[in-house]
């Protein structure tokens, strides 16, 4: 039974934070909902799907890729592009634009199906965390993904690391 869901960016952390992070908080499956499994540089190749497969395993932590909560191409062509305007990056963003918000809801949260998710992380996992990029939570879908898998689940809580 899925009780805890913490949420983690890959940005602004070293290899060791992370996995310390993971470790520390006795997380038993990574939930990657990135668009692109994948990292920017070499700074984050930790974060490869292929290597963090790998890592988790050596780890005795499951990985599950959920597409299904990964933004669309037009939503984050959104953001971008309000992102932009704002003077913005993926890095420097604090806080996900209102219209973002109210896309991802309809598009995606809307089509959150509880039963596929549990069976997609396994039924043993109790401590979950949903993966992407971006430092601070509020800039990442995963500060919409992680509240309304707690809800629509009843886990007891939603932690970001």
């Amino acid at each position: 039974m899925l009780k805890k869901i913490y949420t983690i960016g890959i940005m602004g952390k070293t290899e060791y934070e992370f996995f310390d992070l993971l470790k520390s908080n006795s997380i038993d499956t990574v939930v990657d909902i990135r668009k692109v499994c994948g990292s920017r540089g070499s700074k984050y190749s930790f974060a490869n799907k292929g290597r963090l497969r790998k890592s988790l395993q050596d780890m005795e932590k499951g990985y599950v890729i959920y597409k299904e909560l990964s933004p669309s191409d037009g939503l984050l062509k959104l953001q971008h592009g309000i992102d932009k305007e704002k003077g913005d990056t993926t890095l420097t963003r604090k806080q996900l634009s209102p219209e973002y918000t109210s896309r991802y809801r309809e598009e995606t949260l809307v089509r959150f199906d509880p039963d596929h998710f549990i069976e997609a992380v396994g039924q043993e996992a109790e401590s979950i965390a949903l993966l992407c990029f971006e430092p601070d939570p509020n800039a990442c879908h995963r500060s919409l993904v992680g509240p309304h898998i707690k809800d629509v689940l009843k886990s007891d809580s939603v932690s970001h690391l």
